[in-house]
């Protein structure tokens, strides 16, 4: 990787968003892949045909197709077109102008919120649901060792460090067992109450509106009880 220039990004574990374009792209040529068998066709050579198509067609964020953001030209195909020359620092200007529209919309469609975990809070961390009454987040406390952006990693008591994303875990608050500490909700040996409830109380009751209710007239030499 060092020898070609490539930048090594590790992802999240479970946390299939972290590498979303490789996801999106595994979903149309699984798409692909179901349309050859319903029809009966060889799979192999269907997909070869879409990755034609899909390298030869301009983007719709960068304008141009991967094949000449790959090679630096475009792709020979039997389509009559004109050549023109692209500039790359255009292309890449766009294409993050395009990804940080994207990234507003899903924070504001998410409601998304930035998290207030830091280093030493103890939290659950989310657990595989086996059954019904297996609960969201397991019960054995973890220390939160390092938070950089939404990734965070954790320990166990045991020395076992997880790296997860935030949304995969919960701050955890101690609840104090205390009883003087706690605030009664009402406080029954005050028998003064407040200016505000006392007027409160003293209004009268409001009720709905009735209609009036009227005997029909077939029952009118009837005797009702």
């Amino acid at each position: 990787m060092e020898d070609n220039s490539i930048e090594h990004r590790k992802t999240t574990p479970l946390w299939p968003q972290a590498n979303g374009e490789v996801e999106r792209q595994n979903k149309s040529l699984l798409k692909r892949m179901k349309i050859a068998q319903a029809e009966g066709k060889e799979w192999k050579k269907e997909v070869r045909k879409y990755l034609v198509a899909y390298r030869s067609t301009p983007h719709t964020t960068t304008g141009v197709s991967p094949a000449e953001l790959l090679f630096g030209r475009k792709m020979r195909t039997k389509l009559p077109e004109l050549r023109e020359e692209s500039i790359e620092s255009e292309m890449r200007d766009r294409d993050g102008e395009m990804k940080a529209k994207a990234k507003h919309y899903a924070d504001k469609k998410r409601s998304a919120q930035e998290s207030d975990l830091a280093p030493g809070d103890k939290v659950l961390v989310k657990q595989e649901r086996k059954n019904k009454l297996s609960t969201p987040f397991a019960s054995e406390l973890y220390d939160v060792v390092t938070k950089t952006g939404n990734r965070i990693v954790v320990e166990s008591p045991e020395g076992v460090q997880l790296m997860r994303n935030t949304t995969h875990v919960k701050k955890y608050e101690e609840v104090s067992q205390n009883p003087e500490e706690t605030t009664p909700l009402f406080d029954v040996a005050d028998p003064v109450e407040p200016e505000a409830e006392r007027e409160e109380l003293s209004s009268p009751v409001m009720t709905r509106p009735t209609r009036a209710r009227k005997l029909p007239e077939r029952l009118k030499d009837f005797v009702m009880t």
